[in-house]
This record gives C-alpha cells, sequence and structure tokens, in this order.
C-alpha cells in the first residue's frame, strides 16, 4: 500500500501547486477564493486516490502529473510573469 500512498500524495500535492499556481495567476485580478483553491485540491486528491487505487508507483504517478499537467502550471507561470511586468 505505500506504493499506492506515494501515488497518492503525488496527486494531493499536484492539486495544491496547480491551486497556488492558479492564486498567484490571478492574485491580482481576484481575491482568493478558497471555494475554488478547496475544489481544486481535491481533484488533486481524486487523481492521487486513482493513482493509488491503479497501483501506480511513485514514478508512473509523477509521469501522468507531469503529462497531464505541465502545460497547465506553464500556462500560469507565464501569466503570473506577464502581469507583473505589465504593472
Amino acid at each position: 500500500m505505500l506504493v499506492g500512498m506515494d501515488a497518492f500524495l503525488v496527486g494531493v500535492l499536484a492539486g495544491i501547486a496547480y491551486a497556488l499556481s492558479g492564486y498567484l495567476k490571478s492574485m491580482k485580478a481576484e481575491k482568493f477564493d478558497a471555494i475554488k483553491f478547496s475544489r481544486t485540491v481535491i481533484i488533486g486528491i481524486v487523481a492521487g486516490l486513482y493513482a493509488a487505487y491503479k497501483g501506480m508507483d511513485i514514478c508512473d504517478a509523477y509521469g501522468f502529473v507531469m503529462a497531464s499537467g505541465a502545460v497547465a502550471y506553464i500556462e500560469n507561470i507565464l501569466k503570473f510573469i506577464y502581469r507583473h511586468i505589465k504593472k
């Protein structure tokens, strides 16, 4: 089950990281929205539970997160940088 727990934790951390990157991208345009943040973390939890259920090891789970989320992370980071340079 440790293998599944590692995959679960990757999903949780991915959800938190994505929620934070989304907040950073929009922090000047909108206030922190705990419901929106929580919803994103819950999606990460669901992804982690799925990875654990499928028995993914940490490398598989990490690869899954990277493949499915890299574009979104990069987009949020670039929007954050652009909005702060644009000031």
